[in-house]
Parts: C-alpha cells; sequence; structure tokens
C-alpha cells in the first residue's frame, strides 16, 4: 500500500518539520515511518578555529610585559582546550612583570 493524497506537493509536515507531502509520495508505510520518526538530516559541522593575539609593536625595556592569547574553539572537533603562554628567555620561562 503506497501513500497517496490530494495535497499539494509543497505541503510542509506542521508536526514533522521539513517533510513535505513530495518526500512522502508513492512510499510504503513503513517507509513513511522511517523517514518520520528517524530522519536522516545531518546539520553543517561547527568547524574549529583558534585565534591568537601576537605583540605586534617593539617593547621598550621596562614596559609591563604583555602576554599573547591564545583562544581555542573546539566546535565538533572534542572538548575546547585552553593554553596560557609564558614568555621565553634564552630557554626559560621569564617571571618579571617588566621588561629588562
Amino acid at each position: 500500500m503506497k501513500y497517496s493524497t490530494d495535497l499539494p506537493d509543497s505541503t510542509t509536515s506542521p508536526v514533522h518539520e521539513g517533510i513535505t507531502v513530495q518526500q512522502l509520495k508513492n512510499k510504503s508505510m513503513s517507509e513513511i515511518l522511517d523517514e518520520v520518526l528517524f530522519p536522516a538530516e545531518v546539520r553543517d559541522l561547527v568547524q574549529p578555529t583558534i585565534e591568537y593575539s601576537d605583540i605586534v609593536t617593539l617593547v621598550e625595556k621596562g614596559s609591563p610585559i604583555v602576554y599573547p592569547s591564545v583562544e581555542y574553539l573546539a566546535g565538533d572537533a572534542g572538548e575546547t582546550v585552553a593554553e596560557s603562554n609564558t614568555v621565553m628567555y634564552n630557554g626559560s620561562a621569564y617571571v618579571g612583570d617588566y621588561y629588562d
């Protein structure tokens, strides 16, 4: 038994958003139930992003240390990761508040 109707093909279901009469026409009842109860829609993935603010000017001796910031948004790639930055001098982390 196939589904047939006098409704216009463009009629959209008020209960199941996005399903039109045209999608269901001439399908069996089991196909309709599968489509209505278990729609196979895949949304667009949210891509991960990373933003890095670099120090864009020259620094002067005695000026406060400016730490670059990193912001990583995982999107659908997994959990969000937070990173802290350190200012390095000769391979060691610099612990002062001002540039020497």
